[in-house]
């Protein structure tokens, strides 16, 4: 999968330093009262080189290279479903509920995506025993994590997908074997080879 790429670890490197210097932003996500139905979300899985938009709370402080979660919240499994890269600044534009709001929002695009029903994910539970000062069960989306909790955050998410790495790898084979629809995970090509050389350091 994904053969012929090279890993460039100094490219990695820089990516890990410029990380440490954005902000983490988190997107909740309540499919029983969003415009972003749960088919609209598997559909990203597949259509993945769509760039997409969500509204932010905290636009006044979010910027363009940012990173940020997307936390599904509501009924039935609740947990991070999605990563990726803030495209835009923030901007206004017509309240998605009609309430004729101020809304703000911004372009992301995803390099991580998890289907809820498939896999496990980094559970809103451990995040509320892990930050407890966060709500991770409802509020408003779009908001930056202070900096001790993101760095709490992050590391707790790299861990997450380290140790889920090889389910990934094996459903995202069955995939390409047509064994299972492609709805299921979607892992960019400079996640994927991360996690490709943390996994051989580590055998």
């Amino acid at each position: 999968m994904f053969s012929g790429t090279q890993v460039n670890r100094g490219n990695i490197n820089k990516k890990i330093q410029l990380e440490e210097k954005m902000n983490t932003v988190i997107f909740k996500w309540n499919p029983a009262i969003s415009s972003y139905s749960m088919s609209d979300f598997l559909n990203s899985i597949i259509e993945t080189e769509e760039d997409a938009n969500w509204s932010v709370w905290d636009h006044s402080d979010i910027s363009e290279g940012d990173r940020f979660f997307m936390l599904k919240v509501g009924c039935g499994i609740n947990g991070i479903v999605a990563s990726g890269t803030i495209t835009s600044a923030p901007y206004q534009d017509s309240d998605w509920r009609g309430d004729n709001r101020k809304v703000f929002y911004c372009d992301y695009k995803a390099d991580v995506i998890i289907n809820p029903e498939t896999f496990d994910l980094l559970s809103s539970d451990v995040l509320k025993q892990e930050i407890p000062n966060f709500d991770w069960h409802g509020g408003h989306s779009g908001v930056i994590l202070p900096a001790t909790d993101a760095e709490r955050f992050i590391t707790l998410w790299n861990k997450y997908l380290q140790e889920n790495f090889r389910g990934f790898l094996q459903r995202m084979a069955d995939i390409e074997k047509k064994r299972f629809c492609n709805d299921q995970i979607f892992i960019c090509k400079s996640v994927f080879y991360e996690l490709v050389i943390k996994e051989t350091s580590h055998d």
